[in-house]
């Protein structure tokens, strides 16, 4: 009989690991509808920068590239054109979702391009959407 993905249980591991105090810290894979993050953001026009708190609504998908999610702003702290809070939007995470997409996705990019996969190593490369 195939076990269920459950949230609930998921949520109660991340509480024991966190009482555990464990030094190593625990991997997140991927977030589940209702987890918060919080993240300083910069804009692409200006030099503004905020400090966003966001709830993930849902998982979109991934692949090799790294992970989308649908997500809303609840609470911004500076200015930032183009974000409001309270509306939607989607946010990509340039970490695949699994081990093996990650390797396959690294040794692909190294064989084209002879280095590391720039958009997750090089903040310019990914406010610019560089290939190389």
């Amino acid at each position: 009989m195939a076990v269920e993905y459950s949230v609930e249980i998921c949520k109660e591991l991340e509480e024991r690991i966190h009482r555990a105090q464990l030094y190593r810290p625990m991997r997140i894979s991927r977030y589940d509808a209702g987890t918060e993050l919080t993240y300083q953001v910069s804009g692409f026009a200006q030099e503004a920068e905020a400090k966003v708190h966001l709830v993930v609504e849902r998982f979109v998908g991934g692949g090799f590239a790294g992970q989308v999610y649908y997500v809303k702003i609840a609470g911004i702290e500076g200015t930032v054109e183009g974000l409001e809070e309270g509306r939607a939007y989607a946010m990509k995470i340039l970490i695949p979702p699994s081990g093996f997409s990650r390797l396959f996705r690294n040794v692909l990019y190294w064989v084209g391009f002879q280095g590391a996969f720039q958009l997750q190593v090089n903040p310019a490369a990914a406010k610019a959407g560089a290939l190389w």
